[in-house]
């Protein structure tokens, strides 16, 4: 986690959960280094004019994603992000055109994932030329016991 503060205060975090109540910033694991330069940013008025923007995530099982959205256009590569709890931490994805023909796919690996707790991830995909302008992305993990797509999200996409 690293803060910065200047005229806004520029919060950049790695898997920590974070909301503004009030003026104060709560985070999931708080620190003292964090609560301290928190008074400060607070006594300088770096506090005063920040809105808050939550985390929009889409899907409600073990995988849930935050980019990209539904309808969003893509340009190779794009970003996938979210956090997933699955085994072995692998999150799988496929590429669809609009005809269900796939374009691509392939495996990212959640950081310091495991079943029991939620991790991010984030990993770029490359598009294939194509003449497709719309499909779909699915993320997805394979079930150990049967190699299952599980928790699949679904996400309409451009191109």
């Amino acid at each position: 986690m690293k803060i910065k503060l200047s005229r806004d205060l520029k919060i950049l975090l790695e898997g920590a959960t974070v909301a503004l109540v009030g003026g104060a910033l709560i985070m999931g694991v708080a620190s003292a280094v964090a609560n301290q330069n928190l008074q400060t940013a607070s006594k300088i008025g770096a506090l005063d004019n920040i809105q808050s923007k939550p985390v929009v995530f889409k899907g409600e099982g073990n995988i849930k994603i935050s980019a990209p959205k539904d309808g969003d256009k893509l340009t190779s590569p794009f970003a996938v992000s979210g956090q997933a709890r699955v085994f072995e931490a692998v999150v799988s994805f496929r590429l669809k055109d609009a005809s269900g023909k796939i374009m691509t796919a392939g495996t990212a690996l959640a950081k310091g994932g495991t079943s029991e707790k939620f991790a991010p991830f984030n990993y770029q995909v490359a598009i294939p030329k194509t003449t497709a302008t719309a499909g779909t992305l699915e993320i997805y993990h394979v079930s150990p016991k049967d190699g299952a797509a599980q928790d699949l999200v679904s996400i309409s996409v451009k191109f």
